[in-house]
């Protein structure tokens, strides 16, 4: 059946107690057990394993039972076509009749919180849903099964959490007061699972779930996710089969024991199909329909935060205009790769980057031919300015010929950290951000580990700690910086006060240019050679 999770509230679950006789066409699916009770719907996320378990039913049941469409009974379905409309018909509502409970309550032991919630269209194929949870947990190093000591990630998804049979926690009077709204709350983000036609972005129930993660409650993640069978192969060219790909919020894992970098992102990601993500370019959200006019209505004017939410809607509103913004910045972030790989212009996804409203950015374009300075003047001068304070390009494909871009920006940036460790910027490009570096008052912390600066690239990063006041992480590990370079960073820390941490491994300096910085050495600084 399951396990309990180990929850930070209060677990309101009980076994269930009734007489009941269970339905034995379900078995595979709540082992003779009669579940559990879970008063409250927002505490009923389904496991990875508990989803499995529905698609090997669906497989063995649907085309042998010739299950087809309720509103066309010509169309018969097969398991690759069978969506959630067909799976409240043909298991959910006969698996739970006999209790009249939500499905979750039938095949789990207590409460199962929700780590994400999932929005999406019930008209997208079941396994195809499936396939995007089973590779966005792999993505994220959780356990498939779980055990005691390593519970598995619950996904709260409506049509399983939601008693069927009595939808008054839909049906509040409020939003906020729905179960959708309470699994948020509690969830660690948001992943749109997005079927091959973008109809979950038509559906105006997954339009609200989105202005919940994005603008309303501060901290959720969002994420997307959409089938796509492939071979994702990391920086090292290891293989990683998927059967869907998706676009993270931050760095995933590159294996089950390892995190992965800017660059493994871009990978990944790249496999997201760059027609759906342009079809995104253009979404306006509030066209989005509903099944049932007072909800749309409702939904639009929560949305637009309207007093009367019966009211008719505005058809225009700045509302929907910023959430259109950073849904549509979303996919042109992994759309960027995709289309210059393909031969593309990418003038407009560069433009969409500016209304992302993303903290921290990974961008990674190694190996790719189109990205020359232009390309990179697009990109850099639409980064999210106002909201930026991290931009990771590790492993990002950057040469001296970037810099000028990317150093432009950071001269009036927000900008806190920058990695751009493992690229080749060379003394060209340690030229720029030095300049750039000199004007900058915001960044704390600069990465260009393996970067072929040398002396040059040194000494005038060196004139630039002279008079920058925020620094304070300085990594030029392996950067083949010599006594001159060595000479020139120990002159410039007897002025700069702000400077930390100033690491020079793997430079082999000899024993005067060591004997050098550690005069430099001061109270609050520590410098590795």
């Amino acid at each position: 059946m399951g396990m309990c999770f180990s929850l930070e509230f209060e677990d309101e679950s009980t076994p269930f107690q009734g007489t009941v006789e269970l339905n034995p066409t379900f078995e595979d699916l709540h082992e003779g057990k009669p579940g559990c009770v879970i008063p409250k719907p927002e505490l009923r996320a389904i496991t990875v394993g508990q989803l499995n378990k529905l698609t090997k039913h669906v497989k063995r049941r649907c085309e042998p039972e010739e299950w087809a469409d309720s509103r066309d009974p010509s169309n018969k379905f097969t398991p690759e076509t069978f969506n959630l409309y067909a799976m409240d018909v043909y298991v959910i509502r006969p698996a739970t009749e006999a209790r009249e409970c939500a499905y979750v309550e039938l095949v789990a032991i207590c409460a199962q919180p929700p780590k994400w919630f999932c929005s999406h269209w019930w008209g997208e194929p079941v396994l195809d849903f499936v396939a995007c949870v089973v590779t966005h947990a792999l993505d994220h190093g959780y356990s498939l099964e779980g055990s005691k000591n390593d519970p598995t990630a619950g996904y709260w998804v409506c049509a399983y959490a939601n008693n069927q049979w009595d939808l008054t926690s839909v049906n509040a009077p409020t939003l906020k007061e729905t179960s959708f709204y309470k699994a948020l709350k509690l969830a660690e983000g948001a992943v749109s699972i997005l079927d091959s036609g973008g109809m979950c972005f038509a559906r105006v129930w997954c339009s609200y779930e989105c202005s919940v993660v994005l603008t309303q409650i501060e901290g959720l993640k969002y994420e997307v996710y959409t089938a796509n069978e492939h071979d994702s192969k990391n920086y090292a060219g290891e293989s990683r089969p998927r059967s869907a790909v998706g676009i993270i919020d931050g760095l995933g894992m590159r294996d089950e024991h390892n995190d992965e970098d800017a660059e493994d992102k871009a990978l990944r990601e790249v496999h997201f199909p760059v027609g759906l993500a342009k079809q995104a370019f253009q979404l306006t959200l509030e066209t989005a329909q509903a099944s049932v006019e007072a909800d749309r209505v409702k939904i639009l004017n929560t949305i637009a935060e309207q007093a009367d939410l019966a009211a008719t809607p505005p058809e225009t509103h700045k509302r929907y205009d910023a959430l259109n913004a950073i849904l549509r910045g979303r996919f042109a972030i992994v759309a960027l790769r995709g289309l210059l790989e393909a031969g593309q212009p990418i003038e407009q996804a560069a433009k969409l980057l500016k209304g992302c409203g993303r903290r921290k950015l990974e961008l990674g374009f190694k190996g790719v031919d189109a990205f020359d300075a232009h390309a990179m003047q697009l990109i850099a001068q639409n980064l999210p300015a106002a909201e930026l304070e991290e931009l990771d390009m590790a492993r990002g494909g950057l040469e001296a010929r970037h810099m000028p871009a990317l150093a432009q920006v950071l001269e009036v940036s927000k900008m806190k950290a920058l990695n751009l460790e493992y690229n080749n910027i060379q003394v060209p490009g340690a030229k720029a951000l030095g300049e750039a570096l000199a004007m900058n008052k915001s960044l704390t912390s600069l990465n260009l580990y393996y970067n072929s600066v040398g002396d040059a690239g040194a000494e005038v990063l060196s004139e630039a700690l002279k008079t920058n006041s925020t620094l304070q992480t300085l990594n030029l590990e392996d950067n083949n910086i010599q006594a001159d370079g060595a000479k020139a960073l120990g002159e410039a820390l007897s002025t700069n006060k702000s400077l930390t941490s100033l690491n020079l491994r793997s430079n082999g300096l000899n024993e005067e240019a060591k004997a050098q910085l550690h005069k430099a050495v001061r109270e609050g600084l520590t410098v590795h050679i």
